[in-house]
């Protein structure tokens, strides 16, 4: 509940406003959402009251998020928030640079309710509409029992109130006849443990290890509400017994990480491709320029040119602004670089000593061009980053 009766010390004018703050709600007015920010109430008397404590006399705890002005370095491991993010992102069709900023304010609003704050701020003032809008919609879904106050004057439009529950403003559709899931971390995840040697997943029971039923909508505001989830009976009457656990070795491994070796995996795809049509190119060509020569030419560049999107992608899913501020990437684009470098100065002596009579030059600028190409599309990517930022 909020509720408040207060005057500026010294005058004479009342002001009051009241709502139920039951569910995740939407402040109208930009001054009263700054009162809550505990911005001006030294000059206040009267009462203001949040839960039940007054923010004029007692202490009460708040976190504030002003978008797009969020804290870097924050990151929830939580699989149902994650999954929806990627659920959600893909299907609105947010671009990458929205995106960045949407999952770090997601991820930020988890942590600071996991912290039990009295309550917590969302500015999105200075948010375009069309942002206001999926991120309201986001917050009606998984935040919706919450105890936010969220301030987006695009939503309120021109609605009498002062406050509305967010589950008013934003249409939720309603819930699918069947589970929402994301199958492709659900695969992803069957991929590894088959790696890793564990178990297969009986046939059929994929999608019940993750979801015992319901939606994604139904389960999440669940997290806020401090209730254990009911556990699911067995079918027959009988209890069944139980069976020896096997530790899987890639159970603490968070889907930032599993994106990482997935890059890494496909860097040294393209690296071992690209190294090894030159070799091919000398041993079966016929050393003349013939359709042999230009289908391995095309396939050599191209190659060194797909290095990018797995290095590249290293750095963009990282927090760090500045590219050589991400270890990972560091790691990844030097070592990447010294292999093709190397690559290229192995294949020239290789064939000076087989006097080979085609002209090999494009292979190696190939090897020698793909650090540069590497280089040049994450610096691209680190401007448009900071141009966002700013």
């Amino acid at each position: 509940m909020i509720l408040s009766y207060y005057r500026k010390k010294g005058g004479s004018e009342i002001l009051h406003f009241g709502a139920d703050f039951q569910d995740a709600t939407l402040v109208k007015d930009k001054n009263v959402f700054s009162l809550f920010r505990h911005e001006g109430l030294e000059q206040l008397e009267g009462t203001i009251q949040i839960q039940g404590k007054d923010l004029l006399q007692d202490e009460v705890s708040y976190v504030s998020f002003v978008y797009p002005d969020l804290p870097k370095g924050v990151e929830t491991k939580d699989y149902a928030l994650n999954a929806a993010l990627d659920k959600y992102v893909a299907e609105i069709g947010i671009k990458f640079d929205e995106a960045f900023r949407f999952r770090l304010l997601m991820h930020n609003v988890f942590c600071a309710l996991e912290s039990n704050p009295d309550y917590v701020l969302v500015d999105l003032s200075k948010a375009k509409p069309e942002q206001q809008s999926y991120i309201c919609d986001f917050l009606a879904k998984m935040f919706q029992k919450a105890q936010l106050l969220i301030h987006a004057p695009f939503i309120f439009g021109d609605k009498a109130s002062d406050f509305l529950p967010i589950s008013d403003i934003v249409k939720t559709p309603s819930a699918p006849a069947k589970p929402s899931i994301d199958m492709e971390h659900i695969a992803f995840d069957a991929f590894v443990n088959d790696i890793a040697g564990i178990a297969a997943p009986k046939p059929g029971n994929l999608v019940e290890q993750y979801m015992a039923g319901g939606t994604l909508e139904d389960e999440a505001p669940k997290l806020f509400e401090g209730k254990p989830k009911p556990a699911t009976e067995p079918s027959s009457g009988e209890p069944k017994a139980e069976e020896p656990k096997r530790r899987n070795p890639f159970s603490k491994i968070d889907e930032k990480k599993k994106s990482f070796l997935v890059n890494i995996l496909f860097t040294v795809l393209f690296l071992v491709l690209s190294i090894s049509v030159c070799p091919i190119s000398m041993i079966f060509g016929k050393g003349d320029y013939d359709l042999m020569y230009f289908i391995c030419v095309i396939v050599c560049v191209l190659f060194s040119i797909m290095i990018t999107i797995p290095v590249a992608s290293v750095y963009k899913e990282g927090d760090e602004l500045f590219p050589w501020a991400n270890a990972a990437f560091d790691i990844t684009y030097a070592a990447s670089s010294l292999i093709s470098i190397a690559a290229g100065i192995v294949m020239v002596f290789v064939v000076k000593s087989r006097d080979v009579s085609t002209n090999m030059l494009p292979f190696f600028l190939s090897y020698f061009l793909s650090p540069i190409i590497v280089g040049s599309y994450v610096a691209f990517s680190y401007l448009k980053r900071k141009k966002e930022n700013n």
